[in-house]
């Protein structure tokens, strides 16, 4: 057996194994019964409201409705439009492509997740984080919070950064990284540390990669505030280190 022929057969052992790991890891159908009926069906325009944080915590402690944010105007609704055919489930939120218009401006290529009502305080902790590290190039630019005008949800409205490092959870050693990305995903980490943050669930699901080749990361619902960060010795950067076969890098500052 040739390279090339060496390389594809690694290649397709490889991709069975992720499918397989893929299927095991599927939610059960019931997972999403609790998420609004009409997010899993055909593709359709949605009328949203902005929210504060305010009213994501009047929401989640009260039973009655948020009030309106002021700058709403009926005249120029807030559009999301849903691609059904991306949509995702996990223990707490969905997770979906769309296009969104923000009322007045041009149409967004994004991704946007969304927590049930009684899961907004993850909602808000997620948008606490995105606005202690919003100034990073490692995060997505968060757009909006929202909610549906008909339906008792919310979520985040973000850029889309990219596609995930690993849709199949292989190990690391398996995403085929040069050191150049490691260093530069261990940098990205080390920015948000930095910032004051410790992500919580370092997986190759939660990384994403940019068109440039950057790598962005997601997924905050376990992430810590408040963070100071004792340099390459902290422990989430430590396991990092480890998990991408580098040694010691240097101290996070």
């Amino acid at each position: 057996m040739d390279s090339t022929e060496s390389w594809w057969a690694n290649w397709l052992k490889e991709y069975e194994e992720g499918r397989r790991a893929e299927e095991a890891s599927k939610p059960p159908a019931y997972a999403i019964m609790h998420y609004p009926a009409w997010l899993w069906g055909l593709s359709r325009d949605v009328p949203l409201d902005l929210m504060t944080r305010e009213d994501l915590v009047t929401r989640h402690t009260s039973s009655s409705p948020p009030p309106a944010p002021s700058s709403l105007s009926s005249s120029s609704p807030h559009i999301l439009t849903i691609n059904p055919e991306t949509t995702g489930v996990g223990n707490k939120a969905s997770f979906y492509e769309a296009t969104f218009v923000l009322a007045g401006g041009p149409p967004l290529n994004v991704f946007m997740k969304t927590y049930p009502v009684e899961d907004f305080d993850l909602l808000c902790h997620e948008f606490d984080v995105y606005t202690t590290v919003g100034h990073l190039d490692v995060v997505p630019k968060l757009y909006a919070v929202v909610k549906g005008r008909s339906t008792d949800w919310g979520g985040l409205i973000m850029e889309h950064a990219g596609t995930s490092l690993s849709i199949y959870n292989l190990p690391w050693e398996k995403l085929l990284l040069s050191r150049q990305d490691k260093l530069n995903l261990y940098d990205a980490f080390r920015q948000l540390h930095a910032a004051g943050v410790v992500h919580g669930d370092v997986a190759a699901r939660n990384i994403l990669r940019r068109p440039s080749g950057a790598f962005c990361l997601v997924d905050f619902d376990r992430s810590t505030i408040g963070h100071l960060c004792p340099g390459s010795s902290c422990e989430e950067l430590a396991q990092l280190q480890r998990d991408l076969g580098l040694e010691v890098i240097g101290v996070c500052i």
